[in-house]
């Protein structure tokens, strides 16, 4: 829990910066702002909060939606308009601007009051059209070892539960089903946290619509949620688990490593005792660190998800700077990547900067 000590001094410091600066824009006394500032503060930060307690659970299932909705959109809200005012204070280095309008754009203004909450609504609204539009990646890869053309469909990061929930997986399925594919991979984080929003929502009824054989491995959101549980929507989904497991499916062989949350996981070497020399192989590894494992395993095509790309700016220049590769095809040697921003999302059903995506994949016979 402490690394994540720095992140959360962070986060208040940017909801309380965004909270005083909007406040200050109201004809309040210095008591007023005081109080404003420390009010709406406590109301995006336990909004936020709440979304990630298990008290979210005890709620109707209405009430849970909005208040998971609301709370995270608030949040990504505050940041922009932290970014918002830290440019109007930046602008005030200008001589002309600082001399002339910059203060009172700063307090007591209710132009810049409408202009901030008009603009982050817009800004919002845009982010969640951009999430709804989901992005076809379309690769096509020369392939050894494989024996006829295969068509692989890959998801990551669905996050099922209170904010994508079944109406919009029915959607998904519909986009997968469209491809034809001969086989579809879920690269983990099936599960957002609450299986109860999954369980009472039916969604396992969707995914069993799939037309082809899914298989799936597990990703770090799998074990926020009870894993009994987990594995109960994975049967009911009619979804294969490859939990550091192998399985062929007609001469390529797909290789589930359980996520790195998990320190005892099988190590990839462990797990390619069970193919053959020469043989085609996918892995499905949720988190893509150490990138080169797959490489001197002699792996064919690692696909993994969990970075959604920082799923707005700038958390994509973040991801960029943790992950060889936070989104997008790599080659390495002869083994080819793709890490997936993903199809769904955690939190606000927001995207900046970023795409929500399922990437078609042709394996072509060499």
């Amino acid at each position: 829990m402490l690394r994540f000590l720095p992140f959360l001094f962070v986060l208040i410091a940017i909801v309380v910066f965004a909270a005083w600066s909007l406040v200050r824009l109201l004809p309040l006394e210095s008591r007023g702002v005081f109080v404003g500032t420390a009010l709406l503060s406590l109301l995006v930060l336990a909004l936020f909060v709440l979304t990630l307690l298990p008290l979210l659970d005890a709620f109707p299932m209405p009430l849970s939606v909005a208040l998971y909705e609301v709370g995270n959109t608030l949040l990504v809200a505050s940041l922009y308009m932290a970014f918002f005012f830290l440019s109007l204070r930046v602008l005030r280095l200008i001589p002309l601007v600082r001399d002339v309008v910059a203060d009172l754009w700063l307090e007591h203004c209710w132009l810049t009051f409408v202009v901030s909450i008009v603009s982050m609504g817009v800004l919002m609204f845009a982010g969640y059209g951009n999430y709804m539009n989901k992005r076809r990646v379309a690769l096509s890869l020369p392939v050894r070892g494989l024996s006829e053309h295969r068509r692989i469909v890959m998801l990551s990061d669905l996050h099922l539960g209170y904010h994508n929930r079944a109406g919009e997986v029915r959607r998904w399925v519909a986009l997968v089903n469209a491809e034809k594919p001969d086989i579809v991979v879920i690269a983990g984080d099936l599960v957002d946290h609450s299986s109860r929003a999954v369980l009472q929502q039916d969604i396992m009824s969707e995914l069993r619509n799939i037309e082809a054989p899914v298989y799936a491995s597990l990703g770090n959101h799998e074990y926020f949620a009870p894993m009994a549980d987990v594995m109960r929507i994975l049967r009911e989904s009619n979804i294969t688990l490859l939990r550091d497991s192998v399985v062929q499916d007609k001469g390529l062989y797909i290789i589930g490593r359980d996520d790195r949350v998990n320190v005892r996981r099988q190590s990839l070497k462990a797990l390619m005792l069970q193919v053959p020399p020469g043989a085609a192989t996918i892995l499905l590894d949720h988190q893509p660190y150490h990138l080169e494992e797959a490489e001197q395993a002699g792996i064919t095509l690692q696909l993994s998800g969990h970075t959604h790309h920082g799923q707005f700016w700038p958390g994509s220049w973040i991801t960029e700077r943790i992950y060889e590769k936070a989104h997008g095809y790599l080659r390495k040697g002869n083994t080819h990547y793709y890490v997936s921003s993903g199809m769904g999302i955690w939190g606000a059903k927001v995207r900046l900067g970023t795409q929500s995506e399922y990437i078609v994949i042709d394996l072509i016979k060499e």
